[in-house]
């Protein structure tokens, strides 16, 4: 016998909450599906056919601003969509890892780097912008690579003599800010251009290394334009920064204060050095660093003098590290060791205007007919094959 409640229809109440309960659903589920799609979307915009990891750099931040890719070498290719030249960096914590300068507007230049796990920092354009996120994550083939490297114990000979020679530099660049104080305090600004030109040449020898400490290579030898207000911002400083200055005849008024600033990062500088090792694929690194840098327009800004000096003092420095792991190298890949020393040879005799000459893509210079852009494809090839120096120490 049928009660009287049954079949009767549903309260309005009731069927709305039904209604609502299922639109919320079908809400979810559509949300669901456009997240998953707009996060396969971006990442295969970030992934190109080539395989290199697409990272644009805006007038204030990356895209995508988060990236994770698996451990191992990874290829990165920066582009440029601001309105100004940019730098891309890729830190731990203040350590530079691997970075591209003077990427022009509208150009793009790419880069390798071999990352071990773990969590790391992209600068994006102007050093005061917001930084990205970048997720490095273990496979078992990273696993395995990690295990396989070769042991510090095998290069102690050749990171003692690199030790000695970063502590004589870095000795000789807190004793010529140190005169370079005093030169402007007793205003002998002739005193005060060798004291800086001195300094600075200790600071290039050495930049392989000091290169690594992204807040201190800022301070001490960041280039105006990667400041927001360029040459006017208060935080632009160092050596690029007092060129001008001290080839005035009398002492400006920032003057002291600018040297007093360059001097204590000397003093910090040559404390980072000697608290720690440089193991040798950061070595063989960051004289590639230093080659590519001369090879696109790190020169820039600075007058022709300083420019000629200070090359020619990084591509030593450049090649006083790979002096030190070519034994190693020579073990592995003798081809490769004995191209590196004849590209050495041959940047040697490059003027150094050819090393700031190209136009910021990756390889491009000017017409390619002139001597310059000759000259500026010699160092980038150079550069290129510093490159190949830490796989070919066995940290593939």
């Amino acid at each position: 016998m049928m009660r009287p409640s049954e079949n009767r229809p549903a309260a309005p109440g009731k069927r709305l909450g039904v209604r609502l309960g299922l639109a919320a659903a079908f809400v979810l589920l559509f949300l669901a599906g456009a997240a998953f799609y707009f996060a396969s979307r971006q990442a295969h915009q970030a992934r190109q056919d080539d395989g290199a990891v697409v990272v644009h750099v805006r007038a204030d931040r990356c895209e995508p601003n988060a990236l994770s890719v698996p451990a191992g070498r990874t290829t990165f290719r920066i582009v440029n969509d601001s309105k100004r030249a940019v730098e891309w960096e890729i830190l731990d914590g203040v350590m530079v890892i691997e970075e591209r300068e003077n990427i022009a507007p509208g150009f793009s230049q790419t880069l390798s780097a071999n990352l071990a796990p773990g969590q790391y920092a992209m600068t994006c354009g102007l050093l005061s912008n917001p930084r990205g996120a970048l997720t490095v994550t273990a496979t078992d083939a990273s696993d395995a690579a990690l295990s396989a490297r070769p042991k510090l114990v095998d290069f102690i000979g050749a990171l003692a003599e690199y030790r000695v020679y970063l502590s004589a530099h870095a000795d000789a660049l807190v004793s010529d800010t140190q005169r370079l104080t005093q030169a402007v305090a007793a205003q002998d600004m002739a005193a005060a251009r060798r004291a800086y030109q001195s300094a600075y040449g200790h600071y290039a020898s050495i930049e392989p290394a000091a290169g690594a400490f992204g807040d201190l290579a800022t301070r001490l030898d960041g280039q105006a334009a990667y400041f927001e207000r360029r040459e006017a911002d208060p935080e632009f400083r160092g050596f690029r920064r007092l060129d001008a200055l001290v080839s005035q005849a009398q002492p400006s008024t920032d003057l002291a204060r600018l040297a007093d600033d360059l001097a204590a990062d000397a003093r910090a500088l040559r404390e980072r050095l000697m608290a720690q090792t440089l193991p040798p694929d950061r070595m063989a690194a960051g004289a590639a660093r230093t080659v590519h840098q001369l090879a696109g327009t790190h020169l820039s800004g600075l007058s022709a003098d300083t420019a000629r000096m200070r090359a020619q003092a990084a591509l030593a420095g450049a090649r006083k590290v790979f002096s030190l792991l070519k034994p190693f190298v020579d073990k592995r890949d003798a081809k490769l060791s004995a191209s590196i020393e004849q590209a050495f040879d041959r940047v040697t005799q490059a003027p150094v205007g050819a090393a700031a000459s190209t136009t910021g893509t990756t390889g491009a210079a000017a017409d390619p007919g002139t001597t310059e852009a000759s000259n500026a494809a010699a160092w980038q090839a150079l550069a290129d094959q510093l490159q190949r120096v830490e796989a070919a120490l066995g940290y593939a």
